[in-house]
């Protein structure tokens, strides 16, 4: 089985693509094309899976003409290429992980393999997501959507269209081992002081986490209590828009002073130990977000969790049945995040079998399309 990722860092879409992985191991060899060397890479590699690195061409905002040629050249070249090597290395069927990598998809119907497109986000631009909805609609292979909110934001009112087509399996839930953070060494690491609460914003660098936002509006809190936030993610260093985001979000922290208040982590592949630290978790993102991954995350770890209120974050807090979540339903950032810190949970909830029992029914389910539709059932 060919799939293909779209980033070489480990987010939302990313740790889905892990569990595909390892729901589809050991009724295929698996081969993952990444653009990109990276921790997503080295941790395929770890497991046992094959990587192939090979830039490829994600549907973006064209800047400029020459940029839009210089894509359409580029997916011309990855359909030819994954024709030939989905054709001549045997492979069942091709996987795109990803909304905006198309050359997959004509590559598997050139070669007459069985392509299965997998929604993990949707487009900020509505007629592109209804572009490409058309497109699966009309091209063969099978759907399958993160979210019931994708499926709606996709597919709209052509949704009894898509019938059969399109499924939606849920990601299983995280879990993470319980952590204590009473030997400190994280907070060592991180300089943060003993009795300082940790806020976290666990996402990517992007315009539409709402990463500044938040820094704009509670920057003054943090001048005035005992508070460090925790910014861990990074961006794509092939998208100019996230690059200059992280740019302005560096300008103001300088410009506020809150240097030794705000740490700008990057990327962290210890996201367990990070979630045992904060006191809380903060989402203020901006747009309806596809799914929560990370909520999911925080709140599996016991985390108190804020939320600026959309279908697919709500979506994923539902599974936990409101514990833990707050939605901020005209409530100011500042008020909710201050009444929350004094709420950390001594013994947090625990949700390991919720998460072995979707874990379960993920696996089957995926199995059972991708085999169907690759003849292995």
């Amino acid at each position: 089985m060919l799939i293909f990722g779209s980033c070489a860092f480990i987010y939302g879409a990313e740790k889905a693509l892990l569990n595909l992985c390892a729901a589809l191991d050991g009724l295929y060899e698996i081969t993952v094309f990444l653009p990109g060397d990276g921790p997503l890479a080295e941790l395929l590699r770890k497991r046992g899976y094959r990587v192939k690195l090979h830039r490829l061409a994600v549907l973006s905002s064209p800047c400029s003409p020459a940029r839009a040629a210089g894509y359409l050249l580029l997916s011309a070249f990855n359909t030819f290429y994954i024709m030939l090597y989905a054709a001549l290395g045997g492979y069942a069927g091709i996987v795109s992980n990803s909304l905006l990598l198309l050359p997959p998809l004509p590559a598997a119907c050139l070669c007459g393999k069985k392509h299965i497109w997998m929604f993990r986000e949707y487009s900020p631009f509505s007629f592109l997501n209804r572009l490409l909805a058309g497109l699966a609609l009309v091209l063969p292979g099978r759907i399958i959507c993160m979210s019931e909110n994708i499926r709606k934001e996709m597919f709209g009112a052509r949704c009894p269209e898509a019938g059969d087509k399109v499924t939606v399996i849920r990601e299983p839930l995280p879990f993470f081992p319980r952590l204590t953070e009473e030997d400190g060494m994280l907070r060592r690491e991180l300089s943060i002081p003993r009795h300082t609460a940790v806020i976290l914003l666990p996402s990517r660098i992007h315009p539409f986490k709402g990463q500044m936002e938040f820094l704009r509006d509670f920057s003054s809190v943090l001048k005035r209590h005992e508070v460090t936030v925790l910014l861990a993610g990074d961006c794509s260093p092939w998208a100019p828009k996230s690059l200059s985001y992280k740019s302005a979000i560096r300008e103001v922290i300088m410009k506020e002073g809150l240097q030794e208040r705000v740490r700008m982590l990057g990327f962290r592949n210890d996201i367990d130990k990070l979630l045992a630290l904060c006191d809380i978790c903060v989402f203020p993102i901006l747009r309806n977000e596809p799914f929560g991954f990370a909520l999911q995350e925080a709140l599996s770890a016991g985390k108190q969790v804020l939320y600026y209120p959309s279908p697919g974050l709500e979506e994923a807090a539902s599974a936990f049945r409101g514990q833990g979540a707050v939605a901020l339903n005209g409530v100011s950032l500042e008020t909710a995040i201050l009444s929350a810190l004094p709420l950390r949970a001594s013994v947090p909830p625990d949700y390991s079998r919720e998460a072995a029992v979707s874990s379960c029914v993920y696996k089957e389910s995926i199995r059972s399309i991708i085999a169907l539709q690759t003849g292995r059932l």
